[in-house]
């Protein structure tokens, strides 16, 4: 049987290596899990046709396989280290215009701003786009690539070790690639103070269940808006995680991304 083409795919990349978490998109609060937190918002998306979950053929990474299985979410497995070859492999037999890549640690990523940046991506003919990220919290927003731009990037000589940060091998390269930076609406920008709606440490766990808990339990996709409401009501549940550091700021892992992300 001929398989059904797809014009836009979400993907979201999980694995269980987490040094500071391990195992945190299967990590369940109330009988839902991260992923099925993200599964819950993208599915709400107006422009998202299918998602896939992307991990490793490692044996580590096998209880995301299971756990998808077992919640019929299709899941595909990959190379551990090239997170493009295993983007692109992913999306293969399906030949998508578009695919919105997503991370399994942001439970909050946003249908809205998936919605908006793909009318955006579409307007600009853009190959990759993302959001400018100056006025906004972590985790969520996703970013959309074209298709096709994935097996154009294997063909070069980069050094994919480094691509599950794989944002540097778009916006490091603008002379190959169509880049499209996104100013967001107002009312997705939250300028009060820092907000982390990633997950990433423990703190950032425990913050996420203490939303979860002023949220009310929903066991549907949560509006931003809703999240921000809750947090602007209840201000000292920030002060869990907001000075935790994010690892790809350091100057030294920048520059090894750099060195193997650029296009010579």
């Amino acid at each position: 049987m001929k398989t059904r083409l797809l014009k836009n795919i979400a993907v979201i990349s999980v694995r269980c290596n987490s040094k500071r978490l391990p195992n945190k998109s299967l990590k369940n609060y109330n009988g839902i899990s991260i992923l099925d937190r993200i599964i819950m918002n993208v599915k709400k998306s107006r422009h998202v046709n299918k998602i896939i979950v992307a991990t490793s053929k490692k044996s580590s990474d096998s209880k995301i396989y299971d756990y998808c299985k077992k919640k019929h979410i299709s899941c595909f497995r990959g190379d551990e280290l090239n997170l493009i070859k295993r983007f692109d492999q992913a999306c293969k037999k399906y030949n998508p215009k578009t695919v919105v890549r997503l991370t399994g640690d942001n439970p909050f990523v946003s249908h809205e701003i998936i919605d908006f940046m793909y009318k955006r991506h579409i307007k600009k003919k853009a190959e990759f786009s993302y959001m400018d990220r100056t006025n906004m919290p972590s985790g969520i927003c996703p970013e959309l690539i074209n298709f096709s731009c994935f097996s154009k990037l294997l063909k070069t000589n980069c050094n994919f070790n480094f691509s599950e940060y794989m944002s540097f091998y778009f916006t490091n390269n603008p002379n190959f690639f169509h880049l499209n930076k996104i100013k967001p609406l107002k009312i997705f920008e939250f300028q009060d103070y820092k907000l982390r709606l990633t997950i990433d440490y423990q703190k950032d766990f425990l913050f996420y269940k203490k939303l979860i808990d002023l949220l009310g339990h929903p066991r549907k996709s949560i509006k931003l808006s809703k999240i921000y409401e809750v947090v602007r009501k209840n201000p000292n549940i920030v002060k869990i995680n907001k000075n935790l550091k994010t690892k790809w700021r350091s100057k030294d892992l920048i520059n090894k991304i750099k060195k193997a992300s650029i296009i010579l």
